[in-house]
């Protein structure tokens, strides 16, 4: 037997793939919402280096430096200036006084007291302020002189501007000096480019980045323990000892009971199901052999298929999840035989996710119980892990596909779907089933004209098409094994996809509930075909969305 690919190794590839786009994902977001904030804290900055600069300054001392020139405590102010320039990496620090008309509107020839660069030296002119700054800044200047009010503006400079920046983006705040009388005597004015912003946020975007990492390297290993201990040791348990179970030679079953699956979920109840219908074909199989009875070996068999029935089909006796208002589910399995044997599966992934499965595999008894329980095991267990259901159909298939052995083609035809109840989108992969019968709001039923693919263990490595249906409140499906539209009468007329079609719609026209619709067709059924004999399981789930 060729051996088949380690469920570990996908599984640790898949974590890294996860960690992969997680990182990338949350350096991302990290980005958006870290640069809201940075730049808040940088216009904050801006306005607290101006303010500070005003504190240096005041308007005698500005009189005695224009009329009595540069003294030592200019150049000890102008050292204060450059220093700050450097801690906080400000790309200009202007400080001059501005010119009033005498309409008191400020003219464009200001006297500047500082010129703060890290490659010039200060000076001390009368220039025109147009020619020196930007109409935004100008337009700032004026509103501090008019107001008082200190003013803070973010805008692009273009390739024109005579400042060479690194960054065209900058955060300009002007603030204003004030005489005693109250009138603005000095307006200073500080830049910041958003170099500084995009610097900042790096080094934070980095830091969180690395503390994710950290926090990952940590949990991926108890992670991957996790999931290797609950998940992988006791598939890779099931189906070592049902490859071994379906292998052994007639004659020769020493079946070791499974005793390591411990997980306390469904795993270890599928294994408990497991051991117990191992025993019994154990059982059978003795029996058989001493006392080559027929009867005896059939009851066997049918016993045998009734507990495999019920291992790997949900329980059809109770209306299932009587809690959920947002769908409505109902099946039934009233007819069936041990030509195929079916199961009917169905439950909640998550609280927003319902899985359906409805199965039926061929071959002869022992071979076609074992596939059955293989395939349903197999498919709980992907779906469960969060696979959708092109995956979980491609995996079961390469999984039967190990099992083949020369005297028997085991294959499993089966519809599996999978259904966002926040959503109502439902996504199924049709393996060889009958079409679905589909009612959306407002309509009929009918048959949802889509290919039937192949069935599972036909062929390894297949890839399978994923099918969607958008559900909207009272959208309705009915899904059936082929006991229903293959159903024979005594004149070997078939029962049909399109009698069973015309049928449904014509049961929904008198019942709403899917119990009583469902019942009603099992009796329909049963007039159809009378005393003739049952060839096909009869398998029928309805399921309601409300939404």
């Amino acid at each position: 037997m060729k051996k088949i690919p380690k469920l570990n190794v996908k599984i640790s590839i898949g974590i890294i793939v996860f960690v992969i786009i997680v990182t990338i994902v949350e350096a991302v977001i990290a980005s958006v919402l870290a640069i809201d904030r940075v730049y808040e804290e940088s216009k904050k900055q801006t306005i607290r280096c101006g303010k500070q600069a005003t504190l240096m300054l005041n308007d005698k001392l500005i009189d005695q430096w224009l009329i009595n020139g540069k003294d030592e405590k200019y150049y000890e102010v102008e050292k204060s200036f450059r220093s700050m320039v450097d801690t906080f990496d400000l790309s200009y620090l202007f400080v001059y006084r501005p010119k009033y008309n005498k309409d008191s509107s400020i003219d464009d020839m200001v006297t500047f007291i500082y010129d703060i660069r890290s490659d010039d030296v200060s000076k001390e002119n009368t220039q025109d302020l147009s020619a020196r700054s930007r109409i935004s800044e100008i337009e700032m200047v004026k509103e501090a002189c008019r107001t008082g009010e200190q003013q803070i503006i973010t805008e692009d400079f273009n390739e024109k501007d005579s400042r060479e920046s690194i960054d065209n983006m900058y955060i300009t705040a002007v603030v204003p000096i004030k005489d005693a009388s109250g009138k603005v005597d000095t307006v200073i004015t500080v830049d910041m480019s958003f170099s500084v912003m995009r610097e900042a946020l790096r080094i934070e975007t980095i830091c969180i980045i690395v503390i994710f990492i950290i926090a990952l390297i940590v949990f991926v290993p108890i992670f991957t323990h996790f999931i290797r201990k609950s998940v992988v040791r006791p598939v890779k348990t099931l189906s070592r000892h049902m490859d071994e179970f379906v292998t052994a030679e007639t004659g020769a079953i020493d079946y070791k009971p499974i005793t390591t699956v411990n997980t306390g979920d469904e795993l270890e109840q599928m294994a408990n199901h497991f051991n117990s219908m191992a025993n019994d074909i154990v059982t059978y199989t003795a029996n058989i052999e001493k006392n080559a009875i027929e009867k005896e070996r059939l009851k066997a068999d049918y016993d045998v298929s009734e507990q495999l029935r019920s291992s790997v089909s949900a329980d059809i006796t109770l209306k299932p999840f009587p809690e959920r208002r947002d769908f409505e589910l109902y099946a039934s399995m009233k007819n069936t035989t041990y030509r195929r044997y079916s199961f009917c599966n169905y439950f909640l992934v998550n609280e927003d996710e319902l899985c359906i499965v409805i199965g039926e595999s061929e071959g002869n008894s022992l071979p076609a119980m074992i596939v059955s329980m293989f395939a349903s095991t197999n498919i709980q267990c992907y779906a469960k892990m969060g696979y959708p259901p092109y995956r979980i159909a491609a995996e079961t298939n390469n999984q039967l596909c190990s099992m083949k052995n020369k005297n028997n083609v085991l294959t499993t035809n089966c519809i599996i779907a999978s259904i966002d109840l926040h959503s109502g989108l439902l996504t199924y992969v049709n393996a060889g089933m009958p079409p679905v019968l589909v009612k959306r709001t407002g309509e009929e039923y009918c048959i949802e004209n889509t290919s039937i693919q192949f069935n599972l263990g036909k062929m390894k490595g297949i890839s399978f098409d994923q099918e969607t249906i958008k559900l909207t409140q009272g959208s309705t499906l009915i899904f059936t094994s082929y006991g229903v539209p293959e159903m024979k009468n005594k004149l070997g007329d078939r029962f049909t996809e399109i009698g069973l079609r015309d049928e449904v719609n014509d049961i929904a026209g008198k019942f709403y509930s899917l119990e009583y619709m469902i019942n009603e067709l099992d009796i329909r059924l049963e007039n159809f075909r009378k005393d003739a004999p049952i060839e096909l399981d009869t398998t029928i789930l309805g399921f309601r969305y409300f939404g």
